[in-house]
């Protein structure tokens, strides 16, 4: 039920009466010519509609799950939209902070016994933070700065989405 509202409050985030959330409600259609270069560019493409749909039918057995698809939206969004200058990269890399906010804001509701770890790069692509413990709580205040990812966290992308 929180995850629900987390993924609405996305959706329906509006600033300077522009929707921001509704960019990622949906994927490119694969059927569309002009698409074949995001799909060369995005091997698992995810958006907050299909995350959406997917949290009011069950599909996630685990909220690192849910975390990571999340996630995978702005990983999508920074691979394909290199221009850090681009209006879908600001609105996408603005997202992403709101996203790390509203994550903290959910950790510090859980019990901690409850929420087992993730995958050791399992939520980077929410956070890029290298090597950091999500559950920490140095994590959870840390500053964040956009690194690029090793081969080690590609591998466990594909791994994940296997």
């Amino acid at each position: 039920e929180n995850c629900i509202g987390i993924i609405s409050k996305l959706l329906n985030y509006v600033r300077d009466d522009v929707p921001y959330g509704i960019t990622f409600l949906e994927s490119p259609d694969p059927a569309m010519e002009e698409s074949y270069h995001y799909y060369s560019i995005v091997k698992y493409a995810i958006d907050l509609g299909t995350i959406h749909n997917r949290l009011h039918i069950g599909y996630y057995e685990r909220p690192s799950e849910l975390w990571k698809d999340i996630g995978m939206v702005f990983k999508n969004c920074q691979a394909y939209f290199t221009n850090r200058n681009s209006d879908i990269r600001i609105i996408g890399d603005t997202l992403r902070r709101i996203v790390i906010f509203l994550y903290k804001q959910w950790h510090s509701a859980q019990d901690p016994a409850a929420v087992p770890p993730p995958g050791r790069y399992t939520l980077r692509w929410i956070t890029l933070v290298p090597e950091h413990d999500i559950l920490d709580e140095a994590f959870l205040n840390y500053d964040l700065e956009a690194e690029e990812f090793t081969e080690m966290e590609e591998e466990e992308d594909r791994e994940l989405n296997e």
